[in-house]
């Protein structure tokens, strides 16, 4: 009987040895996520820039989501599901390409200030928090958005202008936006941005208000390539210039 009692007894022990041991064989076996925070091109961006982007995976459950979360300044700001398709990840061989997650900015940081963004995301298992590749990134988000309408080419004496918009949605209400041309990297001229454009008004920039249309002749040599460059100005952070889409134009204006 007493030996049946420490046979029973070493075998108790044996499975609560297991059991304290099977956390630490998990902790040694798990795999923390991977993946990368991809994040905006532009450490000062415009208002379409304003975002957090990148990929994640938890190499445990590659079929399963996980949860990227956005810290901005230290503080944890949203979450987001890592959950949309990407080309390039299916490409890469990460799972099914359904691991990428984006979150635009706008509305939810200051404007015209720069912040700090972390992106972490949750282990499956453990429920830690694991910070992706290339996070932190530093991010100034403006609410500028406009364009550089005129076309590459050459242009008679008359027609030797740039014309585009330029809209802030940090200021939709207040003063229009300036804008500014640079002429082979030398500005020339300075505008504001407050001419018609339907076009503008229904794609829902404002009130339409918001172009532009600069005479270049006699600011630029004729019969002559240039490179014609138009930038709009925060109309909060005055100090910060941003180009437009599509600018860095090449033109020549003929001299008669």
């Amino acid at each position: 009987m007493l030996a049946r009692t420490r046979r029973l007894a070493v075998r108790l022990v044996a499975v609560i040895a297991l059991l304290q041991a099977a956390p630490t064989a998990l902790a040694a076996d798990n795999q923390r996520p991977i993946g990368t925070h991809d994040g905006s091109p532009d450490a000062i961006a415009r208002l379409e820039g304003c975002y957090v982007n990148g990929w994640a995976i938890d190499p445990d459950h590659p079929d399963q989501d996980v949860t990227a979360r956005i810290i901005v300044d230290g503080a944890e700001l949203t979450t987001v599901v890592a959950s949309d398709f990407r080309q390039d990840l299916l490409d890469a061989g990460i799972a099914d390409g359904t691991a990428a997650f984006f979150r635009d900015l706008n509305g939810l940081v200051s404007p015209g200030v720069a912040h700090e963004i972390l992106v972490e995301t949750r282990d499956l298992d453990t429920g830690g928090w694991t910070a992706l590749d290339f996070t932190p990134r530093s991010m100034t988000c403006t609410g500028l958005a406009g364009f550089h309408d005129t076309s590459d080419g050459t242009y008679p004496r008359e027609d030797c202008r740039v014309e585009g918009w330029a809209f802030d949605g940090d200021a939709p209400t207040g003063p229009r936006v300036r804008v500014r041309v640079s002429v082979d990297g030398r500005v020339v001229a300075e505008a504001t941005a407050d001419i018609l454009r339907e076009d503008v008004r229904d794609a829902g920039y404002g009130d339409g208000f918001s172009g532009y249309s600069i005479d270049l002749f006699g600011r630029l040599t004729p019969d002559r390539l240039h490179v014609v460059t138009v930038e709009a100005r925060d109309t909060n952070a005055k100090r910060i210039w941003l180009p437009l889409s599509e600018t860095g134009r090449t033109m020549e204006c003929q001299a008669s």
